[in-house]
């Protein structure tokens, strides 16, 4: 375990590796964020083996899809891949709907993401209801980047995923029967790690197991200063620090928050609200919504632009750290509605006010700035 110490002194912040040694203890109360050894990464091996071995016509064999089968599985006419199989099934209401099942399909953890996690036979996978293109589609991971896909066409407007639910039954029943004996079961068990990302930090579409971790929350420094000084190893656990409770409080709802890079990136627990924080000591406030149109507000003081358009789903802004808008130093905030997860749409659900982030973000600079 490593644990990185930095004294929280304003305008002076030190980073010490280890435990100090006797006599040179920080002056000041110190921020420690502990690391613990990442854990063991999953390789694409089971993916791997799956292509090299399985068939997607053969893993629509059991005996679940045999009762509503209305034509042999094969693979698609307007065939999109080698490793697809389509069959029309017999769904609860009647309809003789196309089930596809596509063998290695891309699979990444922004998939993950915005897909709600079911069980499956015991498998972790993930299920989401386009409702564009009138889809349901099952995943079962076999590895961090890729799965076995079970899509069915449902209609419009898509209302069920019980088709694809049925298929994914008789996956998951094959992927851990004797046919995959000579490798061992595929997937993961339910509970199981299949992705090498922290779940906090899977919404977010560039992170990197190395750049991105679940925050911790610490003590904040006293001082602006402080706050603008620290180094890279625990800016975002501060900025998530400064976020957590005004968030809570404000809005009602908890959030999940990841230290990625240097900025605080939170998501409520219905995925249904993201929002993200930073502070920049070098940057100032006209060097932020350059290629959109600014509003100037002010916020406790402080200076203000929100960039682009205001918009009931989005809000994105850039204030000034300190109360003269020439001296460097910014906080970034910003905060967007997301479809519910599972629930695949253009438009996400507006049972929230992005305007509360103005609030949020006062309540930060009252309290810190």
């Amino acid at each position: 375990m490593l644990a990185v110490v930095l004294a929280a002194a304003s305008g002076c912040v030190s980073v010490v590796r280890g435990a100090p040694e006797p006599g040179h203890l920080p002056p000041t109360k110190a921020i420690v964020i502990t690391t613990t050894a990442q854990p063991a990464i999953i390789t694409e091996d089971g993916a791997d083996w799956a292509v090299a071995n399985l068939t997607p016509c053969g893993l629509m064999g059991g005996p679940r899809l045999a009762a509503v089968l209305m034509s042999r599985p094969a693979p698609p006419k307007a065939r999109r891949s080698e490793r697809e199989c389509e069959a029309d099934v017999r769904l609860q209401d009647g309809a003789v709907r196309p089930l596809t099942v596509e063998l290695a399909a891309e699979f990444v953890h922004v998939d993950r993401a915005v897909r709600l996690p079911i069980d499956v036979g015991g498998l972790s996978a993930y299920q989401a209801l386009f409702e564009d293109s009138g889809t349901c589609d099952v995943d079962i991971p076999l590895s961090p980047t890729r799965s076995i896909n079970i899509s069915v066409f449902v209609g419009k407007p898509a209302a069920t995923c019980a088709g694809a639910r049925l298929g994914a039954d008789d996956v998951a029943e094959y992927v851990r029967g004797p046919a995959v004996a000579a490798f061992g079961p595929l997937g993961f068990r339910q509970g199981e790690r299949d992705s090498n990302l922290d779940l906090e930090c899977q919404f977010i579409n560039s992170a990197t197991p190395e750049d991105c971790r679940v925050a911790q929350l610490v003590e904040v420094p006293s001082s602006v200063d402080g706050i603008l000084g620290l180094p890279r190893e625990v800016a975002a656990h501060v900025s998530c620090s400064m976020l957590d409770e005004p968030f809570r409080e404000l809005t009602g709802r908890r959030i999940e928050l990841a230290a990625y890079g240097t900025s605080c990136h939170g998501r409520t627990l219905d995925g249904a609200v993201t929002m993200s924080l930073g502070t920049f000591e070098f940057a100032k406030l006209d060097d932020y919504c350059y290629s959109f149109e600014r509003t100037p507000i002010t916020l406790s003081g402080h200076r203000t632009n929100v960039c682009g358009n205001s918009s009931d789903e989005l809000r994105d802004m850039i204030i000034a750290a300190y109360p003269d808008p020439d001296r460097n130093g910014v906080l970034l905030a910003e905060i967007q509605l997301q479809p519910p997860r599972g629930i695949l749409r253009r438009e996400p659900d507006r049972t929230f006010d992005v305007m509360l982030l103005d609030r949020i973000v006062e309540r930060i600079l009252a309290e810190r700035f």
